[in-house]
């Protein structure tokens, strides 16, 4: 078995992202003091900057949703008729001119809080493509790394335990050479759908690609995980045996007491395991401590 799986680099933090970490109140906040200022400088330098309005909105919106950024929009027309009001009422003047403009206002940052979160729905919904196999609809190799590095260093901070299990379906290539793609796909898909239902919801499940899938288990000594695959495989198996796929599952894990340096290492020892068991015969599960000088046989 060959692996080849290259880590991606983590993505830069900027402003917006911490930001956007604050709680909700908290950036909701924020623009509205930002409406605050912004209304204060209108006034001072005449009611003409009403585009400004904009920068809040779009900030409301891009972080907190549509709802938010409509508010924020209505407290920007709001503040900018009452700075055209007291403009009006200084001059003297009276006429319904400032409520037109108001309205106007109101519906233009109505316009722009929508597209921007349309835009923002699409962007996410696409960043959720990316992170997500096609055709089992879990994780792919991407959020796999993403998530997984998160895992390995809180394990890495608080000394926890860890355990990888790789997952590999026997006698994949022979039913798609008999019986076509169209039921290997089937038979992918199965699964995923059985593996996600028999995880924690801490677990991270990922495809890799072809047959091949792996599970990470945060906080999983060798006996825990030994009890959580040794069950995964059993209903791996009835599933299959129940929708008439003559296919079985080896189960390749390794624990580590004391997380390595990276995922790559342990996707790299948990695979030579899975490689011994396929060489053995297939349709078996080996859980092996990664610290001990001596691993355990299979379980």
């Amino acid at each position: 078995m060959n692996l080849e799986t290259v880590m991606p680099s983590p993505p830069p933090v900027n402003l917006m992202t911490r930001v956007g970490r604050l709680p909700k109140r908290h950036v909701f906040l924020i623009a509205v003091i930002c409406v605050v200022v912004l209304s204060a400088v209108d006034e001072l330098t005449g009611p003409d900057i009403s585009v400004m309005y904009l920068a809040p909105v779009a900030f409301a919106t891009w972080l907190l949703g549509l709802l938010p950024g409509v508010l924020i929009a209505a407290a920007s027309a709001l503040a900018g008729l009452l700075v055209n009001l007291l403009d009006q009422n200084l001059r003297g003047a009276h006429s319904l001119w400032p409520y037109w403009r108001a309205a106007t206002n109101a519906g233009i940052l109505f316009i722009v809080a929508y597209l921007l979160s349309a835009l923002r729905i699409a962007l996410r919904r696409e960043q959720e493509l990316a992170r997500t196999d096609h055709l089992t609809s879990v994780a792919n190799t991407r959020y796999f790394f993403e998530h997984g590095v998160l895992e390995l260093e809180r394990a890495r901070r608080y000394q926890r335990p860890l355990t990888l299990a790789y997952i590999d379906i026997d006698n994949f290539k022979t039913v798609n050479d008999r019986f076509g793609h169209s039921a290997g796909d089937r038979i992918l898909r199965l699964t995923a759908q059985t593996i996600q239902q028999h995880v924690r919801l801490s677990d991270i499940l990922a495809r890799l690609g072809g047959d091949e899938f792996v599970v990470l288990i945060p906080e999983a000594g060798p006996n825990s995980a030994g009890t959580i695959l040794r069950k995964l495989q059993a209903v791996l198996a009835e599933a299959a045996r129940t929708n008439g796929h003559s296919v079985t599952f080896s189960i390749g894990a390794v624990t580590f007491n004391r997380p390595p340096a990276s995922l790559d290492e342990m996707l790299k020892q948990a695979d030579d395991y899975l490689y011994d068991i396929k060489r053995g015969g297939k349709n078996n599960l080996k859980v092996v401590v990664a610290d001990e000088p001596d691993p355990p046989a299979s379980l």
